[in-house]
């Protein structure tokens, strides 16, 4: 398997055409500030069609509730996007578009912690999404990159570690269905429903 991902990447970016293949980064929002990296490959085999690998990383408020004056909180997301492509006529000379839709996996980490303890939070979602993505050319190796799009995650399992100097450590798990789980869902700050936003540039092959 770990030489089939390489070996299609290179496949697939051998049938794109001079200038379709491109690797980005910039900074993005996807409920919380962050950044993201993608390897885009456009109108493979000439076709209007296309693939995009995205990992993505932001900051996130954790938890609904507010802390207490002698807590802190910190929370962040990882993503990864398996995207297809379908090129559209944008009719703007140097600007080329694409309409995307594929997989997300997510991986979230939320901590909070005191005096009395800490509580860390890590879920791991699986989704959907979509969106719209512009290529403006600024030089002949360079564009900039323009993305606005939507995820859409299925209700996750809640892993909860309470780490307290008086109890000790106690680990908890809650998944769609149990009794106590929409409780959970309702503190820990993870939305089904994620708008994303990006700009950033991209060098071109």
């Amino acid at each position: 398997m770990r030489r089939i991902l390489p070996l299609s990447f290179l496949l697939v970016a051998g049938a794109a055409s001079a200038g379709n293949v491109g690797l980005s980064l910039g900074p993005s929002f996807g409920g919380g500030l962050g950044a993201d990296i993608d390897v885009m490959f456009r109108e493979v085999a000439a076709t209007p069609f296309g693939g995009r690998f995205t990992l993505a990383a932001n900051l996130a408020d954790p938890y609904t509730a507010t802390p207490e004056s002698n807590e802190r909180e910190l929370g962040f997301n990882v993503r990864g996007a398996l995207d297809v492509l379908y090129a559209l006529d944008s009719g703007v000379p140097d600007v080329v578009l694409d309409v995307y839709a594929g997989p997300r996996v997510d991986f979230f980490l939320g901590m909070l912690g005191g005096r009395d303890g800490t509580v860390t939070t890590d879920v791991l979602a699986y989704g959907a999404g979509t969106g719209v993505t512009a290529r403006y050319r600024l030089l002949s190796w360079l564009d900039l990159v323009g993305d606005v799009g939507i995820d859409a995650y299925l209700p996750p399992v809640f892993n909860v570690t309470d780490s307290n100097p008086n109890s000790g450590v106690q680990v908890y798990r809650f998944a769609p269905g149990d009794a106590d789980y929409a409780d959970v869902d309702a503190v820990v700050n993870q939305p089904k429903f994620v708008p994303r936003l990006k700009l950033g540039l991209q060098i071109v092959f």
